[in-house]
């Protein structure tokens, strides 16, 4: 039940909003983690079990930390069993698509269950800071399982850290302001997944169902920039919905996604494209190194550190090796950047910066989507003239039917409107509020006007990873 589904919009979501601000403050929390487990019911009914197994084994092994806290041996054994079974569940549902590429077998055959990820990086949130006793045991089930599953985050984040997750649930104070702004979030969120997200993704299907030995470089280059944009609309669509319905309840999430495609460099990229799972990474992945204070062990030190963090975002959105290597293809460019190419970028005109960040997304992006290696390397020859072909009759057919929304894409992902908005807010301010309700009530109305139009949704198949 994706959250741009009509079954989501006019009956999950209102009922379960109906049954939040109807309920008492003491039993909120009891109200939305019911209303996880429906979500995940009806939008992944077969690992709903493995769901509610990860939550015990995570609830057990923090209540036996709590006992156990003057017996480091026995957490020992707790902290690294609790952590190597949910570790082990990650690994076989969701990388065993690499396997895809050496041989076949029954796994193959298993769709990644809904949500695993960011559940599964919730749970070791609290089991580690737990094991470091930066935390209380969390003696209530019911209210670990609203923060590992909270509906809202588990597709697309943000990914929060236990404690923040609690402090958040524990202290809700939904009012007008927040529920406004809620809304705000949600719609905006709405439109970027229907409006530019399906669109994008559906031309992006469309162009990389041709045969690779015949795309022209025009053809080759519109895809490329479908999948960029869309798979990026798509990521902080989602992440906005998740944190407008949260706001709604009185919770205010960190922002994922700061416009990344307004980058002048691949460092900054990085500093905005999912800032919730490169912190989760920082806090609780990271290795922590020891020796001097040496400048050479430093830089070592922080080259490792970076290498990790990008091993881990290629392994969070690849379910194959070409994910891993997206991860180190982003990683080469910002190191390099920080060694060689800082002073240098620094020189050049903001146009000609980010053209360069583009380039280097675009062929990021293309390794992260294909299939394989050798359509990953077909449709990098394609873009780069191998086909001998400039342009042809579908090239501009793809053209005239995609680059409008493109444009629009890449014009809205800037920061101009936003800069604009807060200028017109403060000379303006009535008529800037009564503007951006016009400017979200026809997007919204656009947005239903696409359900009801649509058959399939493209993007269903970037939910699971």
């Amino acid at each position: 039940m994706a959250f741009s589904d009509l079954l989501f919009l006019f009956f999950f979501l209102p009922l379960t909003l109906a049954a939040y601000f109807l309920t008492p403050k003491r039993y909120r929390v009891t109200v939305l983690f019911a209303a996880s487990l429906v979500w995940f019911a009806f939008s992944d009914t077969l690992y709903l079990p493995l769901l509610l197994l990860a939550m015990g084994i995570y609830y057990l092994a923090g209540r036996l930390l709590g006992r156990w806290r003057t017996k480091p041996g026995r957490r020992r054994a707790v902290f690294w069993t609790a952590l190597g079974l949910n570790l082990a569940a990650l690994l076989v549902f969701k990388f065993h698509l690499f396997s895809d590429l050496y041989l076949t077998t029954a796994l193959n055959s298993l769709a990644i269950p809904l949500g695993i990820s960011v559940y599964q990086l919730q749970g070791i949130s609290y089991l580690k800071d737990l094991y470091q006793n930066k935390v209380k045991v969390q003696k209530n089930f019911v209210r670990l399982g609203a923060g590992m599953a909270f509906f809202p985050t588990v597709v697309c984040g943000p990914i929060t850290p236990y404690g923040e997750m609690q402090r958040q649930l524990r202290f809700t104070r939904p009012d007008s302001t927040r529920i406004a702004r809620g809304y705000h979030l949600f719609v905006r969120g709405l439109v970027k997944k229907l409006l530019f997200a399906d669109t994008l993704i559906n031309g992006w299907d469309i162009i990389r169902s041709l045969q690779t030995q015949q795309l022209s470089v025009l053809t080759a280059w519109t895809g490329a920039l479908c999948f960029a944009f869309g798979f990026t609309y798509f990521l902080s669509g989602y992440a906005d919905m998740g944190r407008g319905i949260a706001r709604i309840f009185g919770m205010a999430l960190p922002v994922n996604f700061r416009q990344p495609f307004a980058a002048k460099s691949v460092v900054e990229f990085w500093r905005r494209f999912n800032l919730s799972l490169s912190g989760w990474i920082t806090r609780y992945a990271m290795p922590k190194l020891s020796g001097g204070k040496e400048d050479r062990f430093l830089y070592l030190s922080a080259c490792f550190k970076m290498v990790i963090v990008w091993i881990c975002m290629g392994l969070w959105y690849g379910n194959h090796l070409l994910g891993l290597l997206w991860g180190l293809w982003i990683c080469f460019f910002i190191l390099l950047e920080t060694t060689f190419l800082s002073s240098l970028l620094a020189k050049l005109p903001n146009l000609v910066r980010r053209l360069y960040t583009l380039l280097v997304l675009l062929v990021g992006f293309v390794i992260l989507s294909a299939q394989n290696a050798l359509e990953m390397v077909n449709y990098l020859g394609a873009m780069f003239g191998a086909t001998g072909v400039l342009a042809d009759d579908g090239a501009w057919f793809y053209l005239l039917h995609y680059w409008p929304v493109l444009l629009l894409a890449a014009f809205c992902s800037g920061s101009f409107w936003h800069r604009f908005y807060l200028w017109a807010l403060r000379r303006f301010p009535t008529l800037s509020r009564i503007g951006l309700g016009v400017v979200e009530t026809v997007g919204l109305a656009g947005s239903l006007l696409y359900l009801l139009s649509a058959h399939t949704d493209p993007c269903l198949s970037l939910i699971r990873f």
